[in-house]
């Protein structure tokens, strides 16, 4: 058993300086939103390592996870990045995450799916309009929107 919140904490906190340092090759209003995403995480980072030596708990790694999700999710997630170009940013997103949403729940009842398909569909298209329409970040499009 190992204190999976220290190693968590050092990998999540390493991945932000590595980010942090890439984010400054983009333009100073093109870096602001990375930069401030990063810097949340290395907050919760630092948080995290603290607790590990305030209240350590040992786990097992990956004890509880089913790697059949994972590995799910990894499809789900290269099947996105290879549609988007052909489908768009919009299409392809409310299609994947619903399917991901849906198959990762642990209720699978139909008011639950309608549920997942309306909130897929409006965080998409927030997430579409603060990046195109707000930070002027062109999304891909494609056969569809």
């Amino acid at each position: 058993m190992i204190n999976t919140d220290r190693i968590s904490g050092i990998v999540l906190l390493a991945l932000s300086v590595l980010v942090w340092r890439e984010a400054g090759e983009y333009g100073k209003l093109a870096a602001l939103f990375p930069r401030v995403v990063i810097s949340i995480i290395a907050f919760l980072s630092l948080a995290l390592i603290f607790k590990s030596f305030v209240m350590p708990e040992r786990r097992y790694f990956f004890h509880e996870v089913k790697v059949k999700y994972i590995v799910f999710t990894i499809l789900i997630a290269v099947g996105w990045i290879a549609l988007i170009p052909f489908l768009g940013f919009i299409t392809t997103s409310v299609i994947f995450f619903t399917i991901l949403v849906i198959i990762l729940s642990e209720k699978k009842t139909p008011k639950m799916a309608a549920q997942s398909i309306v909130i897929v569909i409006v965080m998409v298209c927030l997430f579409y309009l603060l990046f195109h329409k707000v930070l002027l970040v062109p999304l891909p499009t494609g056969i569809f929107i």
